[in-house]
């Protein structure tokens, strides 16, 4: 998979769960390793596109609202 597939992957699945998606349940989806996801999560997050927020163990991603689409 490419890089701009995948980052297109992870925000076409957050677009389906607006409650947003654990991290380990994004690699699962999208058949990841969690490191390799967090990764893109990261890149995301840091180019406006998605927020995370800590919930007990999980960081949980949503889409930004407002940004980037």
């Amino acid at each position: 998979m490419e890089v701009d597939n995948i980052k297109e992957n992870i925000i076409k699945l957050l677009g389906r769960h607006a409650d947003g998606l654990p991290i380990s349940d994004i690699a699962k989806n999208l058949e990841l390793h969690r490191h390799t996801a967090s990764r893109y999560v990261f890149a995301l997050q840091e180019s406006g596109y998605i927020e995370c927020h800590e919930s007990g163990r999980s960081k949980i991603c949503t889409l930004k609202r407002g940004g980037k689409r």
